[in-house]
């Protein structure tokens, strides 16, 4: 018993240092100009990427209020949208960019409910919000082949299409409302953390199974809803291999 208690530790223990050091430092401490203050019941998508002049970023994005502001990580100007956006990025290097809900005139309300960016070539993905909000949402990253690094925690994620993200290595998803994930296209994916959904044991059977077909060491895997005996190979071959799983 002690042990087991001792192995737990230390998995949650490297979980958190995992944590830690993959995660990327915020471009801003508080909402950037045209957000507001932290008390408005905003949710955040943050698109991260590496770009050279002329490079076109963009989006389709679905809003309760059939309006969303993005603002530009190269001089934080903003535009108001509905449906969809491009732009082309005016100057070399790495940006964030906001994308928020808001009214016709750019001012913060309503909820995103939906993103597709399986078009453009962002290297990370992130949500904040700056007031949990009630109203879940779904994200499309489908053949997306720059992405390595999504970081949706906590953020109401009823449904997400990660299929062909062959790049991607980093996946949290703690704390949502997902009730099935398909991982069977990410082959360099090493660290997976779905703590807190609604994923069956079956599931997570078919994760441990392609975790293990990957053939990657040292990863991590995180969940919160058991497994069946029919991935006993599958969990033994990964633990000989490196990596931590609590599940």
């Amino acid at each position: 018993m002690i042990g087991f208690i001792i192995q737990k530790l230390k998995l949650t223990i490297k979980g958190i240092k995992q944590r830690i050091s993959k995660k990327e430092t915020p471009p801003y401490d508080s909402p950037p100009g045209g957000i507001g203050t932290n008390n408005l019941l905003i949710p955040v998508l943050r698109l991260l990427s590496n770009n050279s002049v002329g490079d076109v970023i963009g989006g389709n994005i679905t809003t309760t209020t059939n309006y969303f502001k993005v603002i530009y990580g190269w001089d934080n100007s903003s535009e108001v949208f509905s449906g969809s956006f491009t732009k082309v990025v005016p100057q070399n290097g790495s940006y964030v960019t906001i994308v928020i809900s808001t009214d016709s005139i750019g001012t913060p309300s309503g909820n995103i409910t939906n993103v597709n960016i399986s078009n453009y070539n962002y290297n990370s993905v992130q949500t904040k919000n700056w007031y949990d909000s009630d109203l879940s949402w779904g994200l499309n990253c489908l053949n997306n082949t720059t992405i390595t690094n999504l970081a949706l925690n906590d953020s109401q994620l009823s449904s997400i299409n990660i299929t062909g993200c062959i790049n991607l290595n980093y996946l949290d998803l703690r704390n949502n409302e997902l009730t099935s994930i398909d991982v069977s296209s990410l082959n360099n994916l090493t660290y997976l953390d779905v703590l807190n959904n609604s994923l069956s044991d079956l599931t997570n059977d078919e994760i441990l199974s392609q975790l293990d077909n990957n053939g990657l060491l040292n990863g991590s895997f995180y969940t919160s809803t058991g497994r069946t005996s029919s991935s006993d190979v599958s969990y033994n071959n990964l633990i000989n291999k490196g990596w931590g799983i609590s599940i």
